[in-house]
This record gives C-alpha cells, sequence and structure tokens, in this order.
C-alpha cells in the first residue's frame, strides 16, 4: 500500500506539471519571457532591436520574446493577456510630439492597471536610446541584456524603459508612474554623454559588467531625477547628470 500511495505521488506530481499547478510555474520560471511594449506602425526599429538584442546570444530570456500592443499584427493584446507570465516588460525609447503619441496606450487605465498589477519586480529606467542606432550595436546589445536582465532577477516580473523624449518635458515619464512603483523626474538639461559611472551595486551590475565600463558615442542623453523610494544608480562622468534610476 505504501508503494502504491507513492506512485499515486508521483503521479499526481506529473499532473501537475503538464495541466499548471506548481511544477508548470518551476517550469515556466525556468524558461524566462520578455514582453516589449510595441506600438504597430509608430517607431518600429526601436522595438525590432530590443526583440533581436533580447533573442540573441547572450540573453537570459530562453523563453522567448513578445511584442505586446493590441493583439494585431502578431502582437500580445495588453488589455486581456496574463502579464504576470513574462520576467520582464520593456518600453522602447519613443516620443510623444505632433506625430503621435505611442505612450497613450501605457497611460490608459486598462492596460496601466493590469501592467502596475504585474510588474511588481525590479524596475529600471535609463536615459539613453541602446535600441536606435546602427553603431555601437554590441555595446547597445550588451547594455539592453544588462539591463533586462538585471529587471527580470527579482521576485515578479521587472520593468526596463528606455528615454522618453517627447516634446514636452514637462510631460516626459509621466505615464512611468501609472505602470509601475518607479518615482522619476526628467531633467531638460540638453546633453549628450559617453561615459557613465556606476553609483550603486546596481548601476555597476548594469553599466560596469564584469568590471568592464560600458561606452559609446550617445549612450545616454539629458538626464533623470529619482523621486520618494527610486534610487539613482549611474550618472553621466563629467556632469554627474543622473541617468539610470531604479526602484
Amino acid at each position: 500500500m505504501k508503494y502504491a500511495r507513492s506512485l499515486a505521488r508521483i503521479a499526481l506530481a506529473a499532473l501537475a506539471i503538464v495541466t499548471g499547478g506548481v511544477g508548470a510555474n518551476a517550469v515556466a520560471q525556468s524558461s524566462p519571457r520578455a514582453l516589449v511594449y510595441c506600438p504597430i506602425g509608430i517607431d518600429t526599429s526601436g522595438c525590432d532591436n530590443i526583440v533581436a538584442a533580447l533573442g540573441g546570444a547572450g540573453s537570459a530570456f530562453s523563453g522567448g520574446v513578445d511584442r505586446g500592443w493590441d493583439g494585431t499584427s502578431g502582437t500580445v493584446d495588453l488589455t486581456s493577456a496574463d502579464l504576470t507570465g513574462y520576467a520582464v516588460v520593456v518600453v522602447p525609447s519613443l516620443a510623444d510630439g505632433a506625430d503621435g503619441r505611442p505612450y497613450n496606450r501605457l497611460r490608459g487605465a486598462t492596460v496601466a492597471g493590469r501592467l502596475k498589477a504585474a510588474i511588481t519586480g525590479r524596475q529600471a529606467i535609463w536615459s539613453g536610446t541602446p535600441d536606435l542606432g546602427t553603431a555601437g550595436v554590441a555595446e547597445k546589445t550588451t547594455l539592453l541584456q544588462g539591463l533586462t536582465a538585471w529587471a527580470a532577477g527579482g521576485n515578479g516580473t521587472g520593468l526596463v524603459a528606455l528615454l522618453d523624449g517627447s516634446d514636452s518635458t514637462a510631460q516626459r515619464y509621466d505615464w512611468v508612474a501609472g505602470i509601475s512603483a518607479l518615482a522619476v523626474v526628467a531633467d531638460s538639461t540638453p546633453g549628450s554623454y559617453a561615459a557613465v559611472r556606476p553609483l550603486t551595486a546596481a548601476g555597476a551590475a548594469i553599466v560596469a559588467p564584469g568590471g568592464q565600463a560600458l561606452a559609446y558615442t550617445n549612450m545616454a542623453a539629458f538626464g533623470l531625477h529619482a523621486g520618494s523610494g527610486t534610487s539613482e544608480d549611474a550618472a553621466d562622468s563629467v556632469s554627474a547628470i543622473p541617468v539610470l534610476v531604479t526602484t
């Protein structure tokens, strides 16, 4: 009888793995997935570059990389998909202006509420555009992989957001509080920085992986100031303007 009960327990454990019990969660966590916010028809190159970087060699996301929008053109519908199944959500560098407002979907109550409920892990904003341009691709890929691996390394779904280059400085990052615990204010001082220095251990893990500081032309721009509960983790090497904030 003891042997029979042992076999039954083994069978139940196997069934849990197949049908979505505790075992299934363990399997899902062993193959992390990333979700990239991809407004259809708006600044698609940045989204494409992030998907390529996170799906390439050295990436932490063996489970794959999905694009999030409205369910069309192969995207995941942010109003209905299970967002808690992702290790990290990534928002590319975008800009609201006369040509469009790509951040508006993140401001909508339904999407914002669902993302905020899901994003309970590590969160970071990088004041730069490693998702754009063809120069320094290797360094940009390393930075994107470092940011997302760090954000995915905590408990719960993480967040990485890149530079908000919207025309109105006052409105830059105004959507962040709606989807995350980050508190941040954009610095309006124009500037482009080719080298940054870490201010914390988290900053060092991201901008100086393995002790080797990343550097390339226009690595970061403008700047950020952390609000309550948010940390400034890396800054321009010369001006000391913060370019990375986390919580």
